[in-house]
């Protein structure tokens, strides 16, 4: 007799801060008063929304090296695209290269 397991998905919790401009404290209060809700459960929900729009990427850097060139170059090539307009809507995520070249 086959027996099939069942996962409940579960939520954890995560404590994270946000610092916001004026303009973006402004904007969620002002999004907080139109849904009716307290500005924590509106962040939830644009973090919700934001999560739900990125593609996950269900290969492993080893499985892609392994696919055909133009299929890898293909799928590098969208990635590179997608990291370029990440960071030059959140320029805030780029962090400084503070070690000093190698040489050797």
């Amino acid at each position: 007799m086959e027996t099939t397991t069942v996962r409940k998905h579960s939520q954890a919790k995560i404590r994270f801060e946000m610092k916001l401009t004026p303009d973006e404290k402004r904007q969620i209060t002002l999004l907080s008063q139109q849904e009716g809700k307290p500005a924590k459960k509106v962040i939830m929900m644009l973090v919700q929304q934001a999560l739900q729009q990125i593609k996950p990427n269900t290969l492993s850097a080893k499985e892609i090296m392994k696919l055909p060139p133009q299929k890898r170059k293909r799928i590098l090539t969208q990635q590179f695209q997608e990291a370029e307009k990440l960071y030059k809507d959140n320029p805030e995520l780029i962090v400084p290269d503070v070690d000093a070249p190698i040489d050797y």
